[in-house]
């Protein structure tokens, strides 16, 4: 499912307006992420009603039923927050990751659309696992078979003073951030 790079990019921003204005409360409370990403989600939902889109999604069907969605690492990358910093170079291969949203087709892997990570710009994590993670998911390699067509990583501010700053959007095609998007 192809998708032109204006269209999603219109789609996207049109979401995070239609998230400011009917759930902005969200946002000046400072709920979790996870608050924040479901409405997103809901309005990716309402504007591509054609594929799934969903929240922390943690099945690849493609390696059969019940199997985690993993990424592959090459060996003496870094691997800043791996779930088990003790793992053997050989262990650390693969390690599971769940997107804060996708859109795609559920149990195949040729209609990945999107892949969205989403940051409170107050948050103290490093982007940098984000970033990693977006480019795995966008590469056109055998090494990651998800292919997805484009990912985007959004800041969001939070708090009191949400509305002060415009969020930050950082756009990833074939494993690099693409900053002509």
């Amino acid at each position: 499912m192809e998708m032109a790079r204006e269209e999603i990019k219109h789609i996207i921003i049109e979401c995070i307006e239609e998230l400011f204005t009917k759930d902005g409360c969200i946002l000046e409370n400072d709920v979790s992420e996870r608050a924040i990403t479901h409405k997103l989600a809901e309005y990716l939902q309402h504007r591509i009603p054609y594929l799934n889109v969903d929240c922390e999604y943690n099945r690849n069907a493609t390696e059969g039923i019940g199997e985690p969605k993993l990424l592959s690492w090459l060996k003496g990358q870094d691997r800043e927050n791996t779930n088990n910093p003790n793992l053997d170079e050989d262990e650390k291969l693969s390690v599971s990751a769940y997107p804060d949203i996708i859109v795609h087709r559920r149990m195949i892997n040729a209609d990945n659309l999107l892949v969205v990570e989403v940051k409170k710009r107050k948050s103290q994590v490093n982007h940098s696992w984000d970033h990693k993670k977006l480019a795995a998911f966008t590469e056109n390699s055998q090494q990651n078979s998800y292919h997805f067509q484009y990912g985007v990583f959004i800041i969001l501010d939070t708090g009191p003073t949400w509305r002060n700053r415009k969020p930050d959007l950082v756009w990833f095609v074939e494993g690099q951030i693409d900053r002509n998007f």
